[in-house]
C-alpha cells in the first residue's frame, strides 16, 4: 500500500480541518443562537489548527533524532513556511491598508511584534507561531531526550493555558495577573509558537515514532477514546463558558488528549490522499480572509448584506464554496505542471 493511500485520512482531515478554521471566523450558527455557534466554533473546532500541527510533527519531527538524525528537512520546512508568510503579509496588504493598519495607534514596534508573533492579519498568526515551535521542538530534539522535550513543551501549554481559557484563575491572584500582563504586552495571546505549538509537535512526534514500531492505538480503542474525550473536552468548554474565565478559548486541558485520539483514529482511515489535497487545504487557510472580505464587499455593492453576510449560514456556505474553488484553480496549474513532467520521466 502507498504512502498516499496509508495516510490518506490525515490529507482528508486537512481539509475538514480547513472547513473547521472557516467556522471559526464566519460563525454559521450564530444566527440560530450565541450557545450552539459557541460549540461549534470554540469547542470542535478548535481541533483544527492543533491537527495541523500534529501533521507537522508527525512526519517531520522523527528523522531528526539521534546520531544520523537528518534536521534539513525540518529547516527546510521552516524555510518554506517564512517564504509562504512573507507572500501572506503581501497579500494582505491591501486590506491592511483599507482596514486603517497603518492609522491610529501604528508604531514600528506593534509592526515588528505582529509580523514576529501576533501575525499581522488575524488568521497569519499561525503562520509565525508554526515557525518558531518547529524551530525550538527541533532545536531540542537534537540535544534533549524526547521525555525531556516532552515534558517542557507540556509546561508550556499549562502556562499557556492560564493566560487563554483559564485566565479566571490568574485574574484572581494580583501577581501573577502582573506577569502574564507583561506577555500580553508581547503577544496578544498565550496561542502562540511558545505556549501553544510545542505541545501539539511532540504529540504528532510521539505518534510518528509509534507509526514507525508498527504500534498503534486500535481503531475501536481510538474511537471510545474519541468519545469520552470529547464529551469531557464539552463539559469543560461550557464550564469555562459559564464561568467567564476565558481570556481567549484556544486551549483546554482537554484537547491534547482529544488530539491523540483523534489523530490515532484518521491513521486508520485509509483512503487515497495525495499533496494536491495538502495545498488545496493550506491554501484555504490562507485566503478563506480575503473571500470573507469580498464577499462583504460584494453585498454591499449589490445591497444584499442582510442575506451574504448577516445570514451566517449563508455566509459561511459562500465563503467556503469561494474558497476551495479558489484554492482548486490555484493548484490547478502547478499539478498538471506536475503531472506532466513526472509522465515525462
Amino acid at each position: 500500500m502507498g504512502k498516499k493511500r496509508k495516510y490518506g485520512g490525515l490529507d482528508w482531515f486537512r481539509i475538514v480541518s480547513a472547513v473547521l478554521v472557516i467556522t471559526i471566523h464566519t460563525s454559521p450558527l450564530l444566527s440560530f443562537g450565541e450557545f450552539p455557534d459557541f460549540l461549534l466554533t470554540r469547542i470542535i473546532a478548535r481541533v483544527a489548527v492543533p491537527f495541523f500541527l500534529m501533521v507537522s510533527g508527525f512526519f517531520l519531527l522523527p528523522e531528526i533524532q539521534g546520531e544520523n538524525g537528518d534536521s534539513k528537512r525540518l529547516y527546510r520546512q521552516i524555510g518554506h513556511l517564512a517564504k509562504l508568510y512573507l507572500i501572506s503579509i503581501v497579500l494582505y496588504l491591501p486590506i491592511m491598508i483599507y482596514s486603517g493598519y497603518f492609522q491610529d495607534d501604528f508604531s514600528i514596534g506593534n509592526l515588528i511584534k505582529d509580523i514576529l508573533i501576533n501575525g499581522t492579519f488575524y488568521h497569519l498568526w499561525y503562520l509565525p507561531a508554526a515557525i518558531t515551535g518547529l524551530f525550538i521542538v527541533g532545536l531540542l530534539l537534537q540535544y534533549c531526550r524526547d521525555w525531556t522535550v516532552f515534558i517542557i513543551s507540556f509546561v508550556l501549554y499549562l502556562f499557556g493555558l492560564l493566560g487563554d481559557s483559564y485566565y479566571g484563575v490568574v485574574a484572581m491572584i494580583p501577581w501573577l495577573q502582573k506577569l502574564y500582563d507583561g506577555i500580553f504586552s508581547i503577544s496578544e495571546y498565550t496561542r502562540n509558537g511558545l505556549f501553544f505549538v510545542p505541545l501539539f509537535l511532540m504529540l504528532g512526534y510521539y505518534l510518528g515514532k509509534q507509526e514507525g514500531r508498527r504500534s498503534r492505538l486500535k481503531k475501536e480503542q481510538a474511537i471510545m477514546g474519541l468519545v469520552i474525550s470529547g464529551v469531557l473536552l464539552f463539559e469543560e468548554g461550557i464550564g469555562l463558558h459559564f464561568l467567564k474565565w476565558q481570556r481567549h478559548d484556544s486551549m483546554y486541558i482537554l484537547l491534547p488528549v482529544v488530539m491523540v485520539f483523534l489523530f490515532s483514529l484518521m491513521l486508520h482511515w485509509e483512503i487515497q490522499g495525495g499533496k494536491r489535497l495538502n495545498r488545496i487545504a493550506l491554501i484555504v487557510y490562507i485566503i478563506h480572509p480575503a473571500m470573507i472580505v469580498a464577499i462583504r464587499l460584494v453585498g454591499k455593492i449589490t445591497k444584499m448584506t442582510r442575506l451574504l453576510v448577516d445570514q451566517s449560514l449563508v455566509h459561511f456556505i459562500l465563503v467556503t464554496i469561494c474558497s476551495f474553488a479558489a484554492a482548486y484553480l490555484l493548484t490547478m496549474i502547478p499539478f498538471q505542471k506536475l503531472k506532466k513532467e513526472t509522465s515525462d520521466t
